[in-house]
């Protein structure tokens, strides 16, 4: 982020010591509504797409090490592994929360030390 990006937020959280980021400025300036509307929609779209592309991503990956260079595996065998793993997520998510809370804390171990070396 741009420096003004960092100290308008900052401004905004010494104005409003409160949890909740973007949806604690927007309750405070719109109301309610909006700022649910508002947070509500970036989660469901823009995160909705992030993890599309995550998936998809993996998948082109995935399937390098079944094929060479130039051939490309079936467009049906690409959306097969994304909803394999989607699902595999949600059961996850759904079924086992405590081994979810156990692979978050590793995934963040892991992140803080690829950034720490």
């Amino acid at each position: 982020k741009q420096w003004y990006q960092r100290r308008v937020r900052g401004e905004l959280g010494t104005m409003f010591p409160s949890n909740g980021a973007e949806i604690t400025y927007l309750r405070k300036a719109y109301g309610a509504m909006v700022s649910f509307l508002s947070c509500f929609l970036l989660q469901l779209v823009i995160g909705g797409l992030r993890r599309a592309i995550q998936f998809l991503s993996f998948s082109k990956y995935f399937w390098k090490i079944f094929y060479e260079e130039n051939e490309q595996p079936p467009w049906v065998l690409d959306k097969a592994v994304c909803l394999v793993v989607l699902a595999a997520i949600i059961v996850t998510l759904a079924v086992f929360p405590s081994i979810t809370l156990r692979i978050i804390n590793v995934v963040t171990a892991a992140k803080l030390i690829a950034v720490s070396v």
